[in-house]
């Protein structure tokens, strides 16, 4: 099964358009419309993410669509084997914690774009997890002792499958309503 491409190739491609968005913040939205089936028949929205004022090149879409196929594939799989586009484990944990945070940011920025709406909600867990990431989103951590590292491995792990949970969630409640998200009501964002 394919991967998703490493962190630091994906901010080298980011800083060559000038885009102003870390990888991780873009993978969190990114994950959020596929949630909202957003990106399903028309992958365009993926360049929304940038200003206008940024030309995307040719090389850069074309990674954009690749983790857009990983990251929809594995978050489809019964594997559960769902990866957070984070720094790998070699960089400090205040660089990883806060690529969490902005990953967790960059999800409930993308649940708004969606137009996912909390009126929407049914399942109380989806509703848990989504107040969980929004708290995850302002953490940052500043030592690197051990304990830490275990708290960052276990928060991010919870954040991972929370992803997959609220994909599933939100799959089903698209098939069981027949329609997109969007409706009137306090949104999430």
């Amino acid at each position: 099964m394919k991967t998703l491409p490493k962190y630091l190739q994906v901010e080298a491609a980011l800083k060559l358009v000038n885009a102003e968005i870390e990888p991780s913040e873009l993978h969190g939205t990114l994950v959020a419309m596929i949630c909202g089936d957003l990106l399903k028949s028309n992958k365009e929205p993926l360049l929304q993410l940038f200003p206008e004022s940024i030309t995307v090149s040719k090389p850069t879409k074309q990674l954009l669509l690749d983790i857009y196929s990983v990251t929809s594939t594995q978050l489809a799989s019964v594997d559960l084997n769902f990866q957070l586009l984070l720094p790998e484990d070699d960089a400090s944990l205040e660089m990883r914690s806060k690529a969490l945070g902005l990953w967790c940011h960059g999800f409930m920025s993308g649940l708004g774009v969606v137009g996912l709406q909390e009126t929407q909600l049914k399942n109380d867990n989806v509703k848990e997890a989504l107040t969980d990431l929004l708290h995850i989103a302002g953490l940052r951590s500043e030592s690197e002792v051990e304990e830490e590292e275990q708290a960052f491995f276990e928060i991010s792990e919870y954040v991972r499958m929370s992803a997959v949970m609220i994909y599933t969630c939100l799959q089903e409640e698209l098939e069981s309503d027949g329609d997109s998200l969007q409706n009137d009501g306090q949104s999430l964002h």
